[in-house]
């Protein structure tokens, strides 16, 4: 059953954010100094409305959809349930558990003895997320709220709103973050006074996923205009700052547990970065890159279930195959597509920086 979205209202708040921002005029005064004029800061509020936001506002939707077809595989095939073993969470009740990019939250619907925050980007995936946890037995508490704000660096970005309340750990809360950052989710644990115990981030893979989303960029790519960022650059600064603020948000001691969807091809470089695949390193080359923020104790790999044809996965010909300009990749396709793809999960215990 296609999922109904009852927050229809979100696009046109993210344009009315839009336009407060624009109008600041603390904004205008740096767009002045900045250019000499305040024009190109209305041509890219125009755009932003007419032509970015739309654009993000059904990629975010088609995504969540995607991912839930994708979740409901993972599911039925018991690749949650072996996550769940593998970090000792159906033994030991009572954790705080956080997972970062949760999706629809479909892993966290497990975690029926565990006190659970996930947090996207997506506010689309969080509103699914609701129900999934509501049907599992379990409401939950929900804030997936963004709005557009400037920033001197990177121009406009979408940014969670800030959550300034203290939120019932107990009961389990989806919240709005960006995962380069971890600002709110660090926010609501302080409010509670407490870490997390775990910390996952898992089957990240979805070439949808972004960041804080820079419009500047988006601008450029919806005129052609190559940005130099790929999928892989994006699941890799996400797993780099997981790693690198895990101690923000995690006790001292407590688990970073990692799935890490990979498949091993013989591809050349220009190829895997084109279809947004990441060379994956070794486990010793993380170790050592990571060695004063994690310490790995144990490592497992499993192959998971099919999932080509279906979108939303870096892997999937549904998502690459429209995307594709250059028809030498339609053979690195086909080959990808003939082998397998495993999850590599690695427990870590995260050290205080």
């Amino acid at each position: 059953m296609v999922f109904q979205f009852k927050r229809a209202d979100q696009l046109e708040r993210w344009k009315a954010s839009m336009r407060e921002t624009v109008s600041d005029r603390r904004v205008r005064r740096f767009a002045r100094e900045s250019s000499g004029s305040e024009q190109s800061l209305n041509e890219i509020a125009d755009l932003a409305e007419q032509k970015l936001l739309p654009s993000i506002d059904r990629e975010m939707r088609s995504y969540t959809l995607s991912w839930q077809d994708v979740s409901a595989i993972h599911l039925s095939k018991g690749v949650y349930e072996r996550v769940v073993k593998f970090a000792g969470l159906d033994k030991d009740p009572g954790k705080i558990v956080v997972d970062a990019a949760c999706g629809c939250a479909t892993f966290l619907s497990l975690l029926k003895e565990h006190s659970v925050l996930g947090f996207d980007i997506n506010p689309y995936s969080l509103e699914l997320g609701a129900q999934v946890m509501a049907d599992s037995g379990r409401p939950i508490g929900t804030y997936p709220d963004f709005y557009i704000s400037f920033d001197p660096d990177r121009g406009f970005v979408l940014k969670p709103v800030p959550i300034l309340e203290e939120l019932d750990l107990k009961k389990g809360n989806l919240i709005a973050d960006d995962i380069t950052t971890l600002q709110n989710t660090m926010r609501v644990l302080y409010m509670n006074g407490v870490k997390a115990d775990v910390v996952t981030f898992m089957l990240f893979g979805g070439i949808s996923q972004r960041k804080a989303i820079e419009f500047i960029d988006l601008m450029r790519e919806l005129n052609g205009v190559q940005t130099g960022s790929s999928a892989a650059d994006s699941s890799q600064s996400a797993i780099d700052s997981v790693i690198r603020n895990a101690h923000r948000i995690c006790k001292k001691d407590g688990k970073l547990i990692l799935g890490i969807r990979f498949g091993e091809f013989i591809l050349d470089d220009d190829i895997k970065s084109s279809l947004g695949l990441i060379v994956s390193p070794s486990l010793s080359e993380l170790e050592a890159k990571y060695r004063d923020f994690i310490s790995i104790t144990k490592v497992d790999k499993f192959e998971l279930p099919q999932e080509n044809g279906v979108s939303g996965i870096t892997t999937g010909p549904a998502l690459i195959t429209h995307q594709m300009l250059d028809p030498k990749l339609e053979d690195a396709l086909k080959r990808i597509q003939q082998n397998s793809i495993s999850l590599l999960l690695i427990e870590a215990i995260v050290k205080n920086e």
